[in-house]
């Protein structure tokens, strides 16, 4: 009677069983993965899940190549056999149960049953409690691999934006330990390394232990430091600790805070977010306590730059992700040294800057009077952007007040950014003619985002001004004053630019633009949500008017240009509201632009689903797990404006759709699974189907991402998955089905 020997290994994985035998059976995926196995069935027209027993595959295990047979593919377990004839015979398992350890878990365990001759001679030798070493590392990378993509399904269903308060995610930790894993990779994404007057207090002793748990270490994709306190930099500052740390550069807690970035190896991005009230190298008018100074900035500066250089050390004896996106909030509008320039932007490929500007305190000085307002913007076009215009896929140039005009001039000539894909510009201002060309030249651009930005219609200066700032005023009318203000001391022009030039440009000079964005935030709060998808807009406030003699800022709307003691708004004297007399050909221009776009965004964004559409197949298998309810009748049907949209939608009398459901009569569904599956798979014209909402994709940036399903014959209240179908926002969140999604 021969012997058999059995030896197993096994893992806990946070992560459904359908989830994990999924990615498991994306055999085409295993190298993305993991390194050292390689499974193919021998029909290569066979997909895994088709696979079933008496079918061959090819197995390679770090070098040894066999062709068993597979002998079970089902739910619970895949099995195959191989054998030398007479010599040995193996039957190997792969089993998924769900996890008595961890609800909603998975118990993953690998085994072979081992019997023949030579077992039968040689088998009491074999120690059976020490599995292969291989079989240990792909575990742990099918763990890794499984827990990655759950991980991904909650960024895609409960997208998070930058500071945003995450109370309902602690919550969510207290459902159960899947649930609390889950939430901790989302709620720890994202790092703040807080400043305030008790985070300093306490020496930074709550971002010190949070970066000490190896959990949030492990989550942590992204960092912002902030410098000072934001909100009031008088009290909210130690005076003995900071006198130190702008003379002498000498502040251990705060330096000992930013070195923990080195610890942080999976982050890929930060953030370094000043405060926006600077002070130049002449001190105007009295004390420093309510600005940031130029030496505490670069001290930060040069701290971030030291932990980035450990950091970057590790790559070559640890797996340390590259940071590759840096943002610099409130950066003064004064060149950096070298020394720290140069090292901090040499790897980073998407760069955000929104500099800020000098303000005096005097109710009777001109701010942009600063040289540093009249320096930086060349600075900036001539120095600076051009040390990184090979390595740039996103750039991002934002200011806290008006430029690209006057004082400094900013008109990006001789700027080519041959890689570059995002462009985003906020407050820039359009003043010449030539000005906006430099946009026009990167034909790689696939998306514009243009935030706050104007065209100044009026200028009125002083003739000194005009010289001393070097303005070139070829494009420019000269006129009287008199009509504006009643005597001629300053000099006053007119620009003749358009936004429909500007928008009928982008739309014929930018063959690849996908995505375009007008948008009228604040800056700042644009600045941190670059990321978030909004909609665009023609505000009546977009040509914009320079007055030298108003303080603190000379730019002003166009309603305030012009002196007018004895005259009313209706005055056919005052300035032409722009604005107003041009909607109708911005309007035209800016609908055709949106309009062009928009097929390319779809094209585009389905190109890019295909890539990514086999990340979704976890999607539906945790939704079959009951995870997701939603309400509504079968009202879908197929339009021409759209793939699938909701028809019918109507109000009650309560203010709920009439279509929709009540929670009492509809509950969560039953989804059968059939993944792995093919998401892109195309569902016929004017069928009917449900839509389920799985989320707005940050990836997909316009288009929403919908499970379709199908009622199953002869079974109540059950739902067969039938294809993921992309769908534009706003016609998702006219109602019905797919606008109700809650995880349950």
């Amino acid at each position: 009677m021969s012997r058999t020997i059995s030896v197993k290994a096994q893992i806990e994985i946070l992560a459904s069983p359908t989830v994990v035998r999924s990615v498991f059976l994306r055999f085409d995926r295993y190298q993305q993965w993991q390194q050292g196995w390689d499974i193919r069935p021998a029909d290569s027209g066979k997909k895994p899940l088709e696979l079933k027993s008496g079918d061959k595959i090819r197995v390679s295990m770090h070098g040894m190549v066999f062709n068993p047979e597979v002998i079970t593919n089902d739910p619970e377990c895949f099995t195959w056999e191989g054998s030398i004839p007479w010599i040995v015979k193996g039957r190997h398992y792969f089993s998924f149960s769900p996890s008595k350890e961890n609800p909603g878990g998975t118990t993953f365990i690998q085994s072979e049953d081992y019997s023949g001759g030579f077992v039968t001679l040689f088998g009491s030798w074999v120690k059976t409690d020490q599995p292969n070493q291989n079989w240990n590392a792909f575990n742990e990378a099918l763990k890794k691999e499984a827990e990655r993509c759950t991980t991904r399904i909650l960024d895609y269903l409960v997208p998070l934006y930058r500071d945003q308060n995450r109370r309902d995610l602690c919550q969510a930790r207290l459902v159960c330990c899947l649930w609390n894993d889950l939430v901790t990779k989302a709620l720890f994404k994202n790092l703040t390394l807080y400043h305030t007057l008790e985070t300093a207090g306490q020496n930074f002793q709550s971002w010190n232990n949070l970066t000490s748990l190896e959990t949030v270490r492990d989550a942590a994709q992204s960092v912002a430091i902030e410098t000072c306190p934001a909100k009031d930099l008088v009290h909210g500052r130690e005076p003995t600790t900071w006198h130190a740390w702008e003379g002498k550069g000498e502040w251990p807690a705060f330096t000992s805070a930013i070195s923990k970035i080195a610890e942080l190896h999976h982050i890929s991005s930060i953030s370094i977010r000043f405060s926006k009230w600077c002070l130049g190298d002449s001190i105007h008018f009295g004390s420093t306590r309510d600005r940031e100074l130029k030496s505490t900035r670069e001290h930060t500066l040069r701290n971030v730059l030291t932990a980035l250089q450990k950091r970057r050390a590790l790559r070559d004896t640890s797996d340390v992700t590259e940071i590759r996106e840096l943002a610099l909030e409130n950066l003064q509008n004064i060149a950096l040294p070298l020394p720290i320039s140069e090292p901090l932007l040499k790897h980073i490929s998407r760069l955000h800057i929104m500099f800020c500007v000098e303000h005096n305190r005097n109710a009777f000085a001109y701010d942009t009077h600063h040289m540093e307002r009249i320096q930086y913007e060349p600075h900036l076009q001539k120095t600076l952007l051009p040390s990184v215009t090979n390595q740039l896929v996103e750039l991002t140039l934002a200011s806290q007040d008006r430029w690209g005009v006057m004082p400094g001039k900013f008109n990006g000539e001789g700027l080519v950014f041959p890689f570059l894909r995002t462009l985003t510009l906020g407050e820039y201002v359009i003043g010449h003619h030539r000005q906006f060309d430099w946009v026009l030249a990167q034909k790689t651009l696939t998306c514009l985002r243009l935030n706050r930005c104007f065209i100044a219609s009026h200028m009125r200066l002083y003739e000194g001004d005009i010289e001393g700032w070097n303005i070139d005023t070829k494009d420019w009318e000269r006129v009287s004053s008199e009509p504006y203000y009643g005597w001629d001391e300053h000099q006053v022009y007119l620009f003749d630019g358009r936004w429909e030039t500007v928008f009928d440009n982008i739309r014929e000079r930018l063959p690849r633009l996908a995505e375009f964005r007008l948008t009228w935030d604040k800056p700042t709060d644009f600045f941190r949500q670059l990321d978030i998808s909004k909609p665009s807009w023609l505000s009546p406030d977009r040509y914009i008017t320079f007055d030298i003699s108003k303080k603190p800022s000379p730019w002003i709307a166009s309603k305030d240009f012009g002196y007018y003691p004895y005259r009313d708004d209706l005055d056919t004297t005052r300035p032409v509201n722009l604005a107003q007399v041009m909607d109708k050909e911005d309007r035209r221009a800016f609908e055709a632009l949106v309009s062009a776009t928009s097929p390319r965004t779809r094209r585009i964004n389905r190109e890019r689903i295909i890539e990514a559409a086999q990340q979704f197949c976890p999607i539906c298998t945790v939704l079959d797990e009951g995870m997701a309810a939603f309400w509504g009748d079968e009202n879908w049907e197929a339009e021409e404006e759209s793939e699938y949209s909701y028809d019918g939608i109507a109000s009650d009398e309560n203010g709920d759709d009439e279509n929709d459901s009540d929670t009492d009569d509809y509950g969560p569904r039953q989804f059968l699974p059939d993944c792995p599956c093919d998401p892109t798979e195309a569902l016929q014209d004017g069928e009917s189907v449900l839509l389920l909402l799985l989320g707005k994709a940050t990836l997909l940036k316009d288009l929403s991402i919908c499970l379709a399903v199908k009622p199953v014959e002869d079974m109540q209240g059950a739902y067969r998955r039938v294809g993921i179908v992309l769908d534009d926002v706003d016609i998702l969140e006219r109602g019905g089905p797919a606008s109700r999604f809650v995880l349950v």
